[in-house]
């Protein structure tokens, strides 16, 4: 192996079907440095209509792992590993910046926010068929909701609507 495996890096680790849980755990015990990004699915029965929320990972299948080259054979024959990402034969390293990246976005247990922030007087647009291109400007947030206050702005006198939150995007 090459000199670049030297020194701990970060690897992309492709895990058996849905064993992101077990390979983490088995890699942690070993020492590993690991990096499981997830995220909340919410779940809706088509019966009784109620939503379940669900934590997953947010890349099916795979995780992250930080080791050295002394490290390699352990990982590769972790249960729940299937293989190290590579290219040709060797692993191919992940920049650390990535990591970083992704781990910026994170919350307590690698849980990461894909949740649009915005902030008061921030102007937005609509999405929502009914309202879409309507052009207004972010007030706040509703307590315990996913929905949100909207003063309109694009028709000729304002009004306050209030919508569910993934109907509402930046302004640019």
């Amino acid at each position: 192996m090459s000199e670049w495996l030297d020194i701990p890096n970060w690897y992309v680790i492709q895990t058996k079907p849905k064993q992101e849980d077990r390979a983490y755990q088995n890699l942690s015990v070993g020492g590993i440095e690991t990096f499981v990004p997830k995220i909340v699915n919410s779940i809706k029965n088509k019966f009784s209509g109620r939503s379940k929320h669900q934590l997953n990972p947010l890349f099916p299948q795979y995780i992250f792992a930080r080791f050295a080259k002394e490290k390699l054979q352990q990982v590769r024959f972790t249960r729940g590993v299937h293989k190290i990402v590579s290219f040709g034969e060797k692993p191919c390293p992940i920049d650390e910046d990535i990591i970083k990246i992704i781990k910026a976005r994170s919350r307590e247990n690698d849980l990461i926010d894909l949740e649009e922030k915005f902030e008061h007087g921030e102007p937005v647009v609509m999405t929502k068929p009914y309202l879409q291109n309507f052009v207004g400007v972010f007030e706040n947030k509703l307590n315990h909701s996913d929905r949100v206050s909207i003063l309109l702005s694009s028709i000729n006198y304002q009004a306050h609507v209030v919508i569910d939150k993934k109907f509402v995007a930046k302004q640019f």
